[in-house]
C-alpha cells in the first residue's frame, strides 16, 4: 500500500509537470523544479538546459504549473566588469642592492596586488612585499616574487598578495645580479577576487596542432554558454614563461562561423633566489560563452624551447534562475526554442554573493526532452485569412511585394525589428481587412551593418578614449560591435553604453557590454568583438581606458544584429501589408494545421518588404479603403472634366449673329 501511494504522488508530480511543459510544446527541453514554500528560490540550471538555450538565453523561460511564465533573474550577468586599479601614491628609494618602493593604502581598501609601471625593458627580478600598520614595524607577506620582461611579449609586473587590509606596503625590488629599473606607477589591486561557488572542469581529452611559433591546444567544454571564469594551463615543466591567447568558436546565425577573443596572458613557473617555485599558469577569461563550447588555446613557442602540457582546467561560474514562486506545485526551467524573443522582465546580475543570498536554493532535476517537440518546426496555418482586425493602434505598416501566391516569406528589416516589439508580439499581417496567419521560422540570421562613427572629447579628466556611434535606427537587436585595432601589442578595457531617458530620471547611463582586449605581439587577427545587450537608442558611445598608454586608434566599426523570417502562405495574389508597432499588443495566437516539413518540400517564394508608411490617429485598413475610393472618385471627376474640355475645343466655334 505504501509502494503505491508513493508511486502515485511520483505520477502526479509528473503529470502536473508534463502538464505545463505540454502546454509549452516550441521549448524542446526542460528542468522539473517542485516547489514546496511560496518563498524567492534559485535554481542551479543544468547543462542540458545551458547546451540547448539559444545565444545569450533569449529562450530561457520559468513556467508555473499552470503554464504561465514566471519573471526570474539570471546569475551571473554575461559578462562582470571588474573594478579599475587604483593609482597608488608613492616614494621610491635606491639602494646599493635594492630599490625601495613605499606605499600609502587607502583606508578600508582590501589589496589582493600591486601592479608596477616601468618603461624599463629586458629584465627579470625577485620582488619582496612587507606591511606594517604604523609604518614601523614591517611583516613580510610575500617573498621574492617574480617580476620581467622579456622577448615574444612575455611579462608579469604584477605581485600577487594574500588578501587584506595594509596601511602601509614596502616593496623591495632585488637589484644585486642586475642594474635597476625605472619605476613610474605602482597599481593597487583592489577587486574581489574569486567569486564563491566556482567548479573545475579538468579535460585531458584535447587536440594540438603546431604552427610557426606556436602551438594550438583545442578542446570541447561539456556544454555551449557556460560561464568562464579562467583557463589554468598545467605542466610537469619546471621553468617556463608563455604567453597564451585564447578564443571560443561561436556558430553565427546565418551559418557562418566566427571567433570570439578571450584575451591573453602570460603564464609562467620559476624560481628566484631565496624562494619556492612561484606559477601563475591561469588565463582569465570572466565571460559567457554565448553560443560556444569549443576554445583554442595558442601557446607561443619560443625558438629551441618546448613546452608540455598535461592537463586543462577551466573553472566556471554556475547559472542561476532566481524567482519567486506564486503558489507550490511542479515548476519547470525551458530553453531550446530558436523563435524565443528575450523577455521584457528578465533582469540579469553580476553581484553573485549578495543577491543570490536572498534566495534560498531548491533542488532541480536533471534536463529532460520534450516529447511533444517537432524537429520539423512549427507549423503554420493553411487557411488563407484569420480575424478581422482594426489596424487603428498601430503606427507602421509596409506592404509586400511582389503580391503572389502559395507558401512565402521576407526578413525582418531593421525598419520593423526597430519600430515593433521586441518580442515581435505586434506583428500582424493584413489582407482585406482580414489577419493572415503567420509563424516565424526558427532560424536565426546575423546581418552586419555600419554606423557612423564619431571620435569624442571625453568630459572626465580621465585618460579614456572616447567614439559615438550612430545607428539609422534606434531598438535595433545589435548583438554585438566590431572594430579594427592597430598593429601594435596592447591592453585595454572596453565599454559599451548608451544614455536611456527614464520616468523618474531625466538621462541615465545604461552598460551594454564590457570586455578586456588583448593583442599579443605577433598576432594576426586585428578585428576585435564586444559582446552587448540590445540597446534601446540609436547612439552607442565606445570607451577605451587608456591608462598610462597612448590613445588606441580604432577604425572600421560595424555591429551585427540579429533577424528572422517571416513565413505565411495565401491561396490567390492579395494585398497583404504587414503592421507593426503596437506596444499593447499581445502575441497572436492562430490554428496550426501545415507542419513546416511540408512547406520546406513544397518550396517557398521570397516576397520583401517596400519602405515602410508612418499612420496617424485612427488610421485603419477600412478608413485606408475608404480613401482609396474617395481618391478614385476623384481622379475619375477630374478625367471627366478634362474629357469635357478637350470636346468642347473640338467643336466649330458658334456663329455670332449680324
Amino acid at each position: 500500500m505504501r509502494r503505491f501511494l508513493s508511486f502515485a504522488a511520483v505520477a502526479a508530480c509528473a503529470a502536473a509537470t508534463a502538464f505545463a511543459a505540454g502546454e509549452q510544446g516550441n521549448w524542446r527541453y526542460f528542468q522539473d523544479v517542485q516547489i514546496k514554500t511560496v518563498r524567492p528560490v534559485r535554481v542551479k540550471l543544468d547543462y542540458g538546459i545551458l547546451n540547448g538555450a539559444a545565444d545569450n538565453f533569449t529562450d530561457l523561460r520559468v513556467f508555473g504549473p499552470d503554464g504561465t511564465e514566471i519573471p526570474y533573474i539570471l546569475f551571473p550577468s554575461a559578462a562582470q566588469p571588474q573594478k579599475p586599479q587604483q593609482n597608488a601614491h608613492f616614494s621610491i628609494s635606491t639602494q646599493r642592492t635594492e630599490t625601495d618602493i613605499l606605499l600609502d593604502c587607502p583606508a578600508g581598501e582590501s589589496l589582493r596586488g600591486i601592479t608596477l609601471a616601468t618603461n624599463s625593458d629586458d629584465f627579470i627580478k625577485g620582488v619582496s612585499v612587507k606591511y606594517s600598520k604604523d609604518a614601523t614595524d614591517w611583516k613580510l607577506i610575500a617573498r621574492a616574487r617574480p617580476i620581467f620582461r622579456q622577448s615574444g611579449g612575455r611579462e608579469n609586473i604584477s605581485i600577487d598578495l594574500p588578501r587584506g587590509y595594509y596601511p602601509h606596503l614596502q616593496a623591495v625590488i632585488d637589484d644585486a645580479t642586475s642594474s635597476p629599473i625605472t619605476i613610474t606607477g605602482v597599481a593597487m589591486q583592489t577587486d574581489g577576487g574569486d567569486p564563491a561557488g566556482l567548479e573545475t572542469i579538468a579535460l585531458k581529452n584535447f587536440t594540438s596542432v603546431a604552427a610557426k611559433g606556436r602551438k594550438d591546444y583545442t578542446f570541447v567544454l561539456p556544454a555551449k554558454n557556460l560561464y568562464v571564469h579562467d583557463i589554468k594551463l598545467i605542466s610537469p615543466d619546471r621553468v617556463f614563461s608563455r604567453v597564451v591567447s585564447a578564443s571560443a568558436g561561436s556558430d553565427a546565425s546565418s551559418g557562418s562561423s566566427r571567433v570570439i577573443g578571450l584575451g591573453s596572458a602570460t603564464i609562467y613557473s620559476m624560481f628566484m633566489q631565496g624562494s619556492p617555485l612561484v606559477q601563475r599558469t591561469s588565463l582569465p577569461v570572466r565571460r559567457r560563452l554565448d553560443g560556444a563550447n569549443t576554445i583554442t588555446l595558442s601557446v607561443a613557442e619560443p625558438p629551441g624551447h618546448s613546452f608540455t602540457l598535461s592537463r586543462i582546467e577551466v573553472r566556471v561560474l554556475p547559472a542561476f534562475a532566481a524567482f519567486t514562486p506564486k503558489k507550490a506545485g511542479a515548476y519547470a526551467i525551458a530553453s531550446g526554442n530558436a523563435t524565443a524573443a528575450l523577455p521584457q522582465y528578465r533582469h540579469e546580475s553580476d553581484k553573485q554573493q549578495n543577491d543570490m543570498g536572498k534566495f534560498t536554493l531548491v533542488p532541480a532535476g536533471k534536463t529532460r526532452e520534450n516529447i511533444n517537440f517537432s524537429t520539423t518546426g512549427t507549423a503554420i496555418p493553411a487557411a488563407d485569412t484569420g480575424a478581422a482586425i482594426d489596424t487603428k493602434n498601430w503606427s507602421h505598416r509596409s506592404a509586400i511585394a511582389p503580391q503572389t501566391q502559395g507558401v512565402q516569406y521576407f526578413e525582418l528589416t531593421p525598419e520593423v525589428l526597430s519600430h515593433a516589439a521586441r518580442n515581435l508580439s505586434d506583428l500582424r499581417l493584413v489582407a482585406d481587412g482580414k489577419q493572415v496567419p503567420y509563424l516565424i521560422d526558427t532560424e536565426k540570421i546575423s546581418h552586419r551593418i555600419t554606423p557612423r562613427a564619431d571620435k569624442q572629447n571625453p568630459d572626465s579628466k580621465e585618460n579614456i578614449s572616447l567614439w559615438q556611434l550612430t545607428f539609422q535606427y534606434p531598438n535595433l537587436p545589435l548583438t554585438e560591435l566590431s572594430c579594427a585595432t592597430p598593429d601594435i601589442p596592447f591592453t585595454r578595457d572596453i565599454t559599451a553604453y548608451e544614455y536611456t531617458t527614464g520616468p523618474s530620471v531625466e538621462r541615465q547611463k545604461r552598460i551594454l557590454g564590457h570586455a578586456q582586449w588583448t593583442r599579443s605581439p605577433g598576432q594576426t587577427d586585428s578585428r576585435y568583438l564586444l559582446s552587448i545587450t540590445r540597446p534601446q537608442s540609436e547612439r552607442i558611445f565606445l570607451e577605451v581606458q587608456d591608462g598610462d598608454n597612448a590613445p588606441l586608434d580604432l577604425s572600421d566599426f560595424s555591429a551585427y544584429y540579429a533577424t528572422s523570417r517571416l513565413v505565411f502562405q495565401t491561396a490567390q495574389p492579395r494585398n497583404v501589408f504587414l503592421y507593426y508597432g503596437n506596444a499593447s499588443a499581445s502575441m497572436p495566437d492562430y490554428d496550426l494545421k501545415l507542419s513546416s516539413d511540408s512547406i520546406a518540400k513544397a518550396g517557398k517564394t521570397a516576397v520583401r518588404l517596400l519602405p515602410e508608411e508612418k499612420s496617424g490617429s485612427g488610421w485603419s485598413e477600412e478608413t485606408a479603403k475608404k480613401a482609396g475610393r474617395t481618391g478614385f472618385w476623384f481622379v475619375l471627376i477630374l478625367v471627366a472634366a478634362g474629357l469635357i474640355a478637350a470636346i468642347m475645343k473640338l467643336l466649330p466655334p458658334k456663329k455670332q449673329s449680324l
